[in-house]
């Protein structure tokens, strides 16, 4: 069965409303009114009967007015302004092992190589990638010299895998390293085409080296996110490769730091790639059908921009000296042209997530930078233009509900 890949609504340059309110009463100060409301506006709700609210700041904007419940006499402060959501950057570790040439039958036959670097040649290429950092990278790389009696050097146990390398720096050093686009897509495409299929399939070394380098690449760039997309044709074989243990790279990466993720890209029948994609965060392999490589494989590339780009914001940072108490955030959509929405309960991590429900949460409890939607929640978000709120100083709505 093909996958159904939903692309992301809100853009890379789409911005969220951060709102500072809190009502007298019940702890809530709804925005709403005949006016409409706006992410980008200025207006002013009343509440309880002690004051107003007044919200500055905005691009044009409408206004909205309305009255919030509760007894009133202690309502907070209110500041509204703009935040961005947090660039990214995504390497690419793709997987150029002799049977993305079709051979020996794999794939139906097919030299899926071609249309699949086409893709991401068209990714690149798109205005709509604008913005982002890319980088390339692949798999097997074949090993300058095999001493037989270190086989963690390299694995000359096939016929057909030219003796792939097996060490860890050769994967961690990218053929095309993190650049912004558009400025680097004529890199990629060079690297593409003076690249071709042959070898084995080492994915444990190559996913550890590409999480290394996008780790290193984040440390260097403070404010951006990176995502490892690993993109594969076979079942890890080389090098002690197996899908046990490039989960356990996955997994330990991600519970060091879930800013950096994995996604996974399997073409054709490549066998159970869940459990990586899942060990990385992501939930499950989007999966390539063969026949149809080219136009699945972009589109698998669009989902993963989409769902990166719509699913993750930054904390704010209010002025003024004023602090964040990251008990009392809260995070609420709004779908265009319609009334306010709902806030999304928060839940204690990505594991608590519920796959019908969703809900948000930190990257640290403790000293959170950066809010991620659940994965229910991101879909549902997705396929509705809106806005998201982010709202201050009232205590953080926790679920899911009962």
């Amino acid at each position: 069965m093909r996958r159904s890949f939903l692309t992301g609504t809100l853009g890379a340059t789409a911005t969220v409303a951060v709102v500072m309110a809190c009502g007298g009463g019940d702890g809530l100060s709804v925005f709403e009114g005949a006016g409409g409301s706006s992410a980008n506006g200025s207006g002013a709700a009343n509440s309880g009967g002690s004051g107003n609210i007044t919200l500055t700041g905005g691009n044009g904007g409408s206004s909205a007015g309305g009255n919030s419940g509760g007894a009133g006499g202690d309502a907070c402060a209110a500041e509204s302004y703009t935040g961005e959501r947090i660039p990214i950057d995504m390497f690419i570790m793709m997987d150029k092992s002799g049977s993305m040439s079709g051979q020996n039958g794999q794939n139906g036959g097919r030299n899926v190589w071609i249309p699949i670097t086409g893709a991401i040649k068209q990714f690149v290429q798109s205005t709509a990638s604008d913005g982002i950092g890319i980088g390339l990278g692949y798999f097997p790389i074949q090993a300058s010299s095999c001493p037989s009696n270190n086989p963690q050097v390299c694995d000359c146990t096939t016929i057909d895998d030219n003796c792939s390398s097996c060490t860890l720096s050769d994967y961690s050093t990218p053929d095309v390293p993190i650049a912004l686009l558009p400025g680097a897509a004529n890199q990629i495409v060079q690297s593409l085409d003076a690249n071709g299929p042959g070898g084995a399939t080492p994915t444990r070394p190559a996913l550890e080296g590409a999480l290394q380098y996008a780790r290193a690449h984040m440390s260097a760039n403070a404010g951006r996110r990176a995502v490892v997309v690993l993109a594969t044709d076979g079942r890890p074989n080389d090098c002690s490769s197996n899908v046990n243990n490039v989960s356990a790279v996955a997994r330990a990466e991600f519970q060091a730091d879930p800013s950096i993720s994995t996604f996974v890209i399997g073409i054709g029948n490549t066998g159970n790639l869940n459990d990586i994609a899942q060990a990385g965060g992501t939930d499950e392999a989007l999966i390539v059908d063969s026949a149809n490589a080219g136009d699945d494989f972009l589109d698998a590339m669009n989902a993963i921009r989409g769902q990166v780009l719509t699913c993750e914001f930054g904390m704010p940072t209010p002025g003024g000296g004023q602090t964040v108490d990251p008990n009392q955030v809260n995070v609420r959509f709004t779908p265009e042209g319609g009334p306010q929405g709902d806030r999304i309960f928060k839940v204690d991590n990505a594991a608590a997530c519920d796959g019908q429900t969703g809900g948000w949460y930190y990257d640290d409890n403790a000293n959170p930078t950066r809010i991620f939607l659940c994965e229910a929640t991101c879909d549902n978000i997705r396929a509705t233009p809106g806005r998201i709120d982010l709202e201050l100083r009232c205590p953080s709505v926790i679920g899911p509900p009962a």
